[in-house]
């Protein structure tokens, strides 16, 4: 079981509402990025899932053991939810381990593209300087209309 520190406390379940959903075929992962603190985890399987507490309790400490080989730093400053589908009742450890590292490695590969998409692009130093020779340049020499 994940320690209490790293699980999502229910404050934290508004700001999920913000994050992104990434669909597998037995899982889906919901992921929010925030600015400070470490990365915490949350496993969410309903009745519909599975009819008995057990089942679901099994379901749930699988992926919570996955959760917990998984370094923290990897998802720094994240809130994690796991929502189980019907089906992954069946499934062995080694599968539920595979496809929750899998939607873990997209919900990465979306975090670097976000923060790509944020950076400030730098300018063409030459470019800019050549437009500043050309702004000068016009505003000491104006144009003058022949007649």
């Amino acid at each position: 079981m994940l320690p209490r520190n790293r699980r999502v406390p229910r404050v934290l379940f508004k700001n999920l509402s913000k994050g992104r959903t990434i669909h597998g075929p037995h899982f889906s992962l919901r992921v929010h990025f925030g600015t400070e603190g470490q990365a915490r985890f949350s496993v969410e399987v309903s009745k519909k899932v599975a009819n008995k507490a057990t089942k679901r309790n099994l379901l749930r400490r699988r992926a919570y053991s996955v959760f917990e080989k998984i370094d923290p730093k990897v998802l720094s400053c994240a809130t994690v939810v796991i929502y189980c589908k019907s089906g992954s009742t069946g499934l062995g450890f080694q599968e539920i381990s595979m496809e929750i590292k899998q939607l873990e490695r997209d919900a990465e590969a979306f975090r670097r593209l976000k923060a790509e998409e944020t950076r400030p692009q730098p300018k063409n130093t030459f470019e800019a300087q050549k437009q500043a020779y050309v702004d000068k340049k016009s505003k000491a020499f104006p144009e003058v209309d022949p007649m």
